[in-house]
């Protein structure tokens, strides 16, 4: 939603004011020179397909739907960034891009070329659009942990559904944590926009790592189980299966490194590191904790 909204308005900007970047042939050759700060995003842009899973009993056939949906979605996401892109480069110069501000610096110089009430219905769209961007994302996730809760993977209490049918719990936690996380780092990093960034890398990082153990699994399970039925299945049978996990897990691997690694000019690198160790140590400690409660309601 966000990123049709900066499509259209490049368009719109660069009908009235001209582009502000050269989109000729010569200007498409990649310059890989921080190729390390933006491959993180790419590939962090292109992840959570899987909470779809967490809603399989509410499709009608997920076996043939989820796979289709799996190779329209990447299509898409592919084709909207793309644009996305442009609509950015539409507005801003590309020598005055940054990577943590670009997108809030291209909707700025748009909102200030407006009438007062048009830029009120643009700013009222825009915090739409982020209000759409954040619900969806919470839901898909809060729910795959409520399905996991109920699975018995995680405390019973993270499954409780209000008459919505909302896991109430799990979102009042989400915001919470994520209250305390934006006041810290602001308050380390403030005025700058390493606020953004840590708080981006963290909850990256965090986000990535069960895809380390999620990826081999696909593997370990095909030679543990191979009689077991299975909805889905990748073309070229167990070779096939083996070179997506080996290239999946080589993707993230390497996201994860670059993370820690290629932090943007502006952000403090050691604060930044140590904030986002930090960070990802204590989630992994409160995901252990969980698992020990649940182990010993089990043994119990």
């Amino acid at each position: 939603m966000l990123r049709s909204l900066i499509v259209l308005v490049g368009v719109a900007f660069a009908a009235h004011h001209g582009l502000a970047n050269s989109f000729s042939a010569t200007r498409w050759i990649p310059d890989l020179s921080q190729s390390g700060t933006y491959l993180p995003i790419i590939v962090f842009s292109f992840m959570g397909f899987e909470p779809m899973s967490a809603a399989g009993d509410e499709i009608k056939e997920p076996q043939r739907d989820v796979p289709r949906m799996v190779v329209l979605a990447g299509v898409v996401i592919l084709f909207v960034y793309m644009f996305a892109t442009f609509g950015i480069l539409a507005v801003v110069p590309v020598s005055k891009i940054n990577i943590v501000t670009g997108i809030a610096d291209a909707l700025r110089i748009v909102s200030a070329t407006l009438m007062p009430g048009q830029s009120l219905v643009f700013n009222a769209l825009v915090v739409f659009t982020f209000l759409g961007n954040m619900i969806t994302w919470s839901i898909g996730a809060n729910h795959s942990v409520a399905a996991a809760a109920v699975d018995r993977a995680m405390p019973r209490p993270f499954g409780h559904m209000n008459r919505w049918e909302s896991p109430w719990l799990v979102f009042v936690l989400m915001g919470a944590i994520a209250s305390a996380l934006t006041v810290m780092n602001f308050t380390l990093f403030a005025p700058n926009e390493g606020v953004f960034w840590a708080i981006f890398a963290l909850s990256s990082v965090v986000f990535l790592l069960p895809y380390l153990l999620m990826f081999p699994a696909l593997a370990a399970l095909s030679l543990r189980f191979p009689d077991r039925e299975r909805p889905y299945r990748l073309p070229g049978g167990t070779l096939g299966a083996s070179v997506a996990v080996a290239l999946c897990e080589l993707g993230i691997i390497s996201t994860l490194v670059l993370f820690f690694v290629a932090v943007p000019a502006g952000t403090p690198p050691t604060l930044f590191r140590l904030i986002t160790g930090a960070g990802v140590v204590a989630s992994l400690g409160i995901g252990l904790c969980m698992h020990a409660i649940v182990r010993r309601g089990e043994a119990s």
